[in-house]
């Protein structure tokens, strides 16, 4: 595309079409006649994404957005007509949720182990104040997923596929589609991939043919290495996604323009170096977990929940699925007198462990994080992208000093 530009005029054309111009420091184009101005309104009613209808407001969805959709579409092997990126991975997950109206009588299936924010919003926005049922199941098991199903019937489910809760479940993919109550209730899947990201787990084998899915992700983690917030959800229902992109028009749930531009730098590597990143990040977790289970004993003092560590529930699929590891994150489960806090507090007072660990929230970030997680009596360990020297230092040192405690 040849962008040509009359200098006298200051007009610039694209194959003879006059596009808007910026006035001074306004994000807002102004349009060299009404024709011009009619075909950009009517482009962004039709649903259409290109630089023209983002451009005529920018307060509906800056045209950085499609800038990120399309360097999104390269990493994880999507058209970039079937992502949409939000301003984070809660307003993805609530428009998502939100996308059927959900009202007293509406059942939202959704999993025991899951981002607390996301259960917040199920069991209090919808459950407590509007009448919405929100029965919940272990993932970790096929068998009570399809019962879940098959008793409650539901409208929507709502799942991580790898959960982000203290047992870090891990769902039989194939299995559940496999489930034969699925395609009798036809029910709205809204499946959550933040944790194995799209290296693990391309949307492309979850927006399966015959079903009404849709897959978001946080994208603070993977994408912008929590540099910026954002939310991602990848559809391929035409339907759904007129609606979706009217619906984030609707609730401004778009990135912001100065967030846009943020975005639009932080989402420009290679799919390689993408992919290179997540799966250290999984590999590092591993060997921190295997690390910290060789060091609980007889689980008395606690336990790790790792997919591919010890008896995890599904270690056999994690292991023929992702053996360089399906979390990039595990947890230590207190099961014995020391509390959680006093279990921190031990790491933190070794100078060994405490040179190699930083304290905080999220994950895939540089170096490990550890979170006494106030919700549950667990600590939650996020591995970081450190080299292969110093996970194995740091994996030594956590195993001596919670051999300490069990």
């Amino acid at each position: 595309m040849v962008i040509h530009v009359d200098y006298a005029r200051r007009q610039r054309t694209v194959e003879g079409h006059a596009l808007p111009t910026k006035v001074g420091g306004e994000c807002v184009p102004s349009y060299p006649d009404f024709a011009s101005l009619r075909r950009a309104d009517e482009a962004k009613m039709n649903g259409e994404r290109t630089r023209t209808s983002t451009e005529i407001y920018p307060g509906d969805v800056p045209p950085e957005a499609t800038t990120i959709e399309r360097r999104i579409s390269h990493m994880v092997g999507l058209d970039p007509r079937n992502i949409i990126v939000y301003d984070s991975g809660m307003g993805a997950i609530q428009n998502l949720l939100e996308l059927e109206g959900p009202t007293t009588g509406t059942v939202v299936l959704h999993g025991v182990d899951e981002y607390a924010r996301t259960k917040k919003y199920i069991e209090k926005k919808l459950g407590r104040q509007r009448g919405v049922r929100t029965p919940f199941v272990y993932t970790a098991s096929i068998e009570e997923i399809a019962e879940g199903i098959e008793s409650h019937r539901p409208d929507i489910i709502f799942l991580e596929t790898v959960g982000n809760g203290p047992n870090v479940p891990v769902i039989d993919l194939d299995g559940f589609f496999a489930i034969d109550a699925l395609k009798e209730i036809n029910p709205f899947i809204i499946f959550d991939n933040t944790l194995p990201t799209p290296t693990l787990i391309p949307p492309r084998e979850l927006l399966r043919e015959g079903f009404r899915v849709a897959v978001i992700e946080s994208g603070i983690k993977a994408y912008s290495r929590n540099g910026e917030m954002i939310g991602v959800a990848f559809v391929e229902d035409e339907q759904m996604l007129a609606e979706l992109i009217d619906d984030r028009i609707t609730t401004r749930r778009s990135p912001f323009t100065s967030q846009g531009r943020r975005l639009s730098d932080y989402v420009r590597g290679r799919r390689d170096d993408f992919d290179e990143k997540n799966l250290r990040t999984m590999w590092n977790s591993l060997q921190l977990a295997q690390a910290c289970y060789e060091a609980q004993g007889d689980g008395s003092a606690f336990t790790v929940s790792h997919p591919n560590v010890g008896d995890h529930p599904n270690r056999e699929y994690a292991d023929l699925h992702f053996p360089g590891g399906a979390s990039p994150l595990f947890y230590i489960q207190v099961t014995g007198a020391k509390t959680r806090d006093e279990i921190a507090m031990t790491l933190q007072d070794d100078p060994n462990v405490n040179a190699l660990i930083e304290k905080g929230h999220s994950f895939g970030t540089r170096y490990t994080r550890v979170f006494p997680d106030p919700i549950g009596n667990v600590i939650r360990v996020s591995a970081g992208l450190e080299e292969a020297d110093r996970i194995e230092e740091l994996g030594r040192n956590l195993r001596r000093t919670l051999s300490a405690i069990s």
